[in-house]
C-alpha cells in the first residue's frame, strides 16, 4: 500500500477523480467559514413548511446553491450557525492566543482563559507500542467503544475527551441543573445552550492544546485526527466532528436520535407507524442535551418548518471522513431515519465527486456499542484510509439491508425519493404522501344492542350517557357464556379488510364491576377485566384487557362483508353507554380522534368520519334522496356508502 501525499503547511488532499482534484481531506482551523457573517434566522411564523429533507445545498438566502465545491464553506457555515441557533445553542470560538497548553509524560492538559476566568481540561494519551511519531490519534467522545485492537494494531494513539470538565449533563439527566457547570462560569449569557454544543466547544480546546504545542512536543500528527463515540456519545462525536474541521475521521457509533437521525423522518415514523417501537426522536429525547426552545418551538409536526434536519449535521463532516454505525436490534436509535439521513448526508459528497469518504453500516445480531466482526472491514478500511494514508478503497459502504427495499423493517417511510428527490428540481417542497391510515370507526349506542331477550342486560335512563340511556349489566357470569341472545350485539359491515379492534364507553366505578366477555362473530368469548373508570364515563380498550394468552386470540382481522361483535356480561352494575369498532390499535390515539366528536349525535349503524378524510376510492355514495354521487360529499350532512349510512361532520 502506498501513502498519500500530505501538504506539510495547510491542508492534505486526495484526488478521487477530476470532480475531486484538489478537495481536501482535512484543514489545520476550526471553523473555514468563522469570518463569514451569519445568516438571517427567522422566527418560527417566518420559516416555510417543508415536510421532506431540506436541501442540504440551497444557501440560507434564497440565492442559489452550493453545486460547486469553492461554494461549499459558505453553505456549511450557514448550516453550523442555523443548527446552533435553534437547536444546541452558540458555540463559542476562542482564540489559540487564550489557550495554554502543556504536556507532563503522556498528560495533556489545556487552559482556556476567557474573560479572566479559566477552565482545565486533562486528557492522557496512549501511544501506541509500535510505529513512528507523529501518530494518527484517535480521540473518545467520552469513551472510545470500537475495539482497541483494530487502534492499537494500526500505530494509532488514543486518548479520551472528559465532557464532565466543560458539563456534567448525562444520558439520565445527570447531576446540578443548567447553569452550574465549568463552561458556564466561562460564558453566563449561554446558559440555555445544549450539552452538545458546549462538548463541542471542550472538544475544540483539546485540538487548540495539541496544534499549538505541535507534534515536537505531543507526538501526534494533526492531519490524522479522529473522534468516535457510542449512543449518547456516538451523538457527541458527530457533533464534535461535525463542528471541527480539523477532524479527519468522524465514526459515530449507535448515535440514535438527535445524531445521525433526520428529526422529520423520526417525527413521520412516530406518528404514522405506530406498530413500530417509537424511535428517539425531537419529542422525545433528553432536553438536557438541547437547548429546550427546540421541542417547544418544533414539537410534534412543528417538526417540518425547521430550516436544516440533521443529514445537514452530517454533511457538515464533508469534505472530511464520515462513518456512521447502526445497530437496527434497538429500534430506540432510530436507524430506519438514520439510514434516510445518511443518504440524503451522501448527496453532499457525491455532488462534489468524493462520495467515498462516507460511509454508513447499519448491522443487526449484536449489542448496544458492541461492534460485531461483520462491521469490522468497514471500520479498518476507513481507519486505514483516513487515519493512516493508506491507499484503500471505501466507496460504496452503504449497508443498510433491515431498511432499504426489501427488508424485514422497510415501510413506505423509507423510500428515498420523497425525501431528497425535490432537491435542484423545484424550490417549493413537495408534501410527503400520506401513509397514515385513514380512521374507520363503527359506531352503536349499548341500548340500540340489546335484543328483547336479554335479561343480562338492563336498559335504563342514564343522564351521564351521551344517548341519555344505558345498558347496565344485571347478573353474573363467572364463565364464559354461550347464548348470544344474552350478549349486546352490534352488526356492521367492513368494506376493507385490516385489523379492528373494540373500544366501549364505559362507566364502571369499581374493581369489582370492570370485567365483560367480548367476542365477535363465532369466537369463544374472552375476559376483558381491568376497565374500572374515574369519575363516571371514559372510553376503555376491551380487547387491551384480556389476559395475555387471549389477545393472541383476538386477531381481528376482518374480511369484508358482515360481522358482529358481542358483550356478554362478566361483573355486575358495569355500564355501557358506547361501542366502538375501529381500525385504530392504541386507546390513546384513539380518543384523539375522537375527541371532537359529538357522540349524543351517533345512531345505530351509522359511520362517522371527519369531514377531510376520504372514504376508499370503491365507495359508492348516495345522499337520502338516492342521488348518485361519484366523489367525497362536498356538503356535511348524512350519506348512504355500500348500504351504511355516513355523517359527514
Amino acid at each position: 500500500m502506498k501513502k498519500l501525499l500530505l501538504s506539510t503547511i495547510v491542508m492534505s488532499f486526495f484526488c478521487a477523480g477530476a470532480f475531486a482534484q484538489d478537495i481536501p481531506l482535512v484543514y489545520d482551523v476550526e471553523n473555514t467559514a468563522a469570518a463569514n457573517p451569519d445568516p438571517v434566522f427567522p422566527t418560527f411564523s417566518e420559516l416555510p413548511k417543508c415536510e421532506p429533507l431540506t436541501d442540504p445545498f440551497a444557501f440560507s438566502d434564497g440565492s442559489g446553491r452550493a453545486t460547486s465545491f469553492s461554494q461549499w464553506s459558505k453553505r456549511r457555515g450557514e448550516i453550523k450557525r442555523e443548527i446552533e441557533h435553534y437547536e444546541i445553542g452558540d458555540k463559542p470560538a476562542v482564540s489559540l492566543d487564550d489557550i495554554e497548553a502543556s504536556m507532563d509524560g503522556n498528560k495533556l492538559t489545556v487552559v482556556v482563559t476567557v474573560n479572566g476566568k479559566s477552565l482545565t481540561l486533562t486528557s492522557t494519551i496512549n501511544y501506541p507500542a509500535g510505529g513512528t511519531a507523529p501518530y494518527p490519534l484517535m480521540i473518545g467522545a467520552s469513551n472510545n467503544s470500537l475495539p482497541g485492537s483494530l487502534l492499537s494494531s494500526r500505530n494509532i494513539a488514543t486518548m479520551n475527551f472528559t465532557e464532565s470538565q466543560v458539563n456534567g449533563y448525562s444520558q439520565m439527566g445527570g447531576s446540578g441543573s443548567r447553569g452550574t457547570y465549568p463552561f458556564d462560569n466561562l460564558y453566563p449569557d449561554l446558559i440555555d445552550n445544549g450539552a452538545y454544543s458546549e462538548w463541542a466547544w471542550g472538544f475544540s480546546r483539546l485540538l487548540d492544546g495539541l496544534q499549538k504545542l505541535g507534534p515536537e512536543v505531543t507526538k501526534i500528527d494533526m492531519n490524522h485526527i479522529g473522534v468516535t463515540g457510542c449512543s449518547y456519545a456516538g451523538k457527541m462525536a458527530l457533533f464534535c466532528g461535525a463542528f471541527d474541521e480539523r477532524v479527519a475521521l468522524t465514526i459515530a457509533q449507535e448515535p440514535g436520535g438527535g445524531g445521525a437521525a433526520a428529526w422529520r423522518v423520526t417525527r413521520v415514523h412516530n406518528r404514522d407507524y405506530k406498530k413500530e417501537d417509537s424511535w428517539e426522536g425531537l419529542d422525545n429525547t433528553d432536553y438536557h442535551w438541547f437547548m429546550e426552545s427546540l421541542r417547544n418551538t418544533f414539537g410534534e409536526d412543528k417538526t417540518f418548518y425547521l430550516p436544516y434536519d440533521h443529514h445537514e449535521l452530517a454533511a457538515m463532516c464533508c469534505p472530511r471522513a464520515l462513518l456512521m454505525l447502526g445497530n437496527p436490534d434497538y429500534k430506540w436509535l432510530a436507524d430506519g431515519s438514520g439510514y434516510v439521513s445518511m443518504e440524503g448526508a451522501r448527496k453532499v459528497w457525491e455532488q462534489y465527486g468524493i462520495q467515498d469518504r462516507c460511509g454508513y453500516s447499519i448491522v443487526a445480531g449484536h449489542g448496544h456499542c458492541s461492534l460485531p466482526s461483520s462491521q469490522y472491514p468497514e471500520v479498518e478500511a476507513f481507519l486505514d484510509r483516513f487515519l493512516l494514508g493508506l491507499d484503500v478503497n471505501t466507496d460504496g459502504v452503504t449497508y443498510a439491508s433491515n431498511y432499504q427495499a426489501g427488508g424485514d423493517r422497510a415501510t413506505p417511510l423509507e423510500d428515498l425519493d420523497q425525501w431528497m428527490g425535490w432537491w435542484g428540481v423545484t424550490d417549493t417542497p413537495p408534501a410527503l404522501p400520506d401513509n397514515r391510515p385513514v380512521p374507520v370507526r363503527f359506531w352503536s349506542y349499548a341500548e340500540d344492542m340489546a335484543s328483547s331477550a336479554v335479561t343480562d342486560w338492563v336498559i335504563e335512563e342514564d343522564a351521564a350517557s351521551p344517548s341519555g340511556k344505558c345498558a347496565r349489566a344485571a347478573v353474573t357470569n363467572t364463565t364464559a357464556p354461550t347464548d348470544k341472545s344474552q350478549a349486546l350485539a352490534y352488526t356492521f359491515n367492513v368494506t376493507q379488510q385490516q385489523n379492528y379492534y373494540l373500544y366501549a364507553y364505559v362507566n364502571c366505578a369499581a374493581s369489582s364491576n370492570d370485567a365483560f366477555w367480548i367476542c365477535v362473530d363465532d369466537g369463544d368469548p374472552l375476559k376483558s377485566n381491568g376497565n374500572k373508570t374515574t369519575g363516571g364515563y371514559a372510553w376503555q380498550g376491551l380487547y387491551a384487557k384480556l389476559a395475555a394468552a387471549d389477545k393472541s386470540k383476538y386477531k381481528l382481522n376482518l374480511a369484508p362483508g358482515e360481522h358482529t361483535v358481542y358483550i356478554y356480561v362478566k361483573e355486575p352494575d358495569a355500564k355501557v353507554a358506547l361501542i366502538c369498532v375501529s381500525n385504530t390499535d392504541a386507546l390513546s390515539d384513539f380518543k384523539t380522534e375522537v375527541a371532537d366528536i359529538d357522540l349524543s349525535n351517533i345512531s345505530t349503524g351509522i359511520r362517522t368520519i371527519n369531514f377531510e378524510q376520504l372514504y376508499d376510492d370503491n365507495a359508492t355514495w348516495y345522499d337520502l334522496s338516492g342521488r348518485k354521487l361519484f366523489e367525497k360529499p362536498a356538503n356535511k350532512g348524512i350519506y348512504i356508502v355500500n348500504g351504511k349510512k355516513v355523517v359527514i361532520k
